[in-house]
């Protein structure tokens, strides 16, 4: 590759956009159709399709080895596209992050330690939980750079005010569940990418708060292993679902937070500085006068 190829593709994506967070997202996407139905094929007599958090062997292959080599492979992109490293700092500090963007994270953490309370482990063996506790920080990693990391960041740099970043951040997070209607029926799907929106918000929020990368991904994996062993699914209840009083409670989490969601996400404001950030655009405000 030519040093002017390079220097292209890397202009290509320093200038941001929507469709280009799209497009990561579909790789992201199409990586677990293709690691899911080569992996099928290869150790179909050893998978067990009836018990994927139950069966060690099946969840290790089956879920946990594609969710590894997706997040390896977004973090490959934003290493050859030089913004590893600043995906991990401390996130734009012009930013403001009033208080109440704080409660809806906190919704989610205080959720997910009622739905670790609720759950009936004596129907899980210790090496499952341990590996569903695995698959927690694996998906929180891989789906969080890649939306909240890589996309978020992709916004940022084409201009969109705070809100459309939010936003469109957030449909991108959800439409990747839509992958799901090959093993799940529709309305589920429905269901879960609906509420998957607002937990994108939640963890913009996260991010926004926190300004670090590190605490979305972390909430985020320790959201989905708390839904897997109180349900005893993937997006879906099964047999072995806790039916205490305290699990009832617990299961209210989604509509808290797409309530939170809707109430919040409207009065997000703001606009990250293309120029001082990323180097794009014209110098504004403080930056114009600086480099007058």
């Amino acid at each position: 590759m030519t040093e002017s190829s390079s220097a292209a593709r890397a202009g290509f994506w320093d200038r941001g956009g929507f469709w280009k967070a799209v497009i990561l997202a579909t790789l992201y996407v199409a990586l677990n159709f293709a690691l899911g139905l080569t992996i099928g094929a290869l150790f179909a007599d050893s998978l067990d399709a009836d018990d994927l958090l139950g069966d060690p062997l099946t969840l290790f292959l089956a879920v946990m080895l594609p969710t590894a080599v997706q997040g390896a492979v977004m973090a490959f992109i934003a290493w050859r596209l030089g913004w590893l490293r600043s995906l991990f700092r401390t996130q734009p500090t012009t930013l403001s992050r009033s208080w109440w963007m704080w409660i809806l994270p906190i919704a989610v953490l205080v959720w997910n330690v009622l739905r670790l309370a609720a759950t009936d482990y004596s129907r899980y063996t210790f090496t499952s939980i341990a590996l569903i506790l695995l698959l927690g920080l694996l998906i929180g990693f891989g789906e969080e750079l890649t939306t909240r990391g890589l996309g978020v960041t992709l916004l940022r740099r084409a201009g969109y005010r705070e809100l459309a970043v939010a936003v469109l951040s957030s449909l991108v997070f959800a439409a990747m569940h839509l992958g799901n209607i090959a093993g799940m029926d529709g309305l589920t799907v429905g269901i879960t990418v609906f509420y998957t929106f607002f937990f994108g918000v939640a963890m913009y929020f996260t991010l926004r708060v926190t300004r670090n990368l590190v605490w979305p991904m972390l909430l985020h994996a320790t959201t989905d292993p708390s839904a897997m062993l109180l349900t005893g699914g993937i997006d879906e209840a099964t047999e072995t679902a806790s039916t205490s009083g305290l699990a009832a409670v617990a299961g209210l989490a989604n509509f808290v937070v797409i309530g939170l969601g809707i109430l919040l996400l409207w009065w997000v404001r703001g606009r990250v500085d293309r120029f001082r950030e990323f180097g794009l655009g014209e110098p504004s405000g403080d930056a114009a006068r600086v480099t007058a």
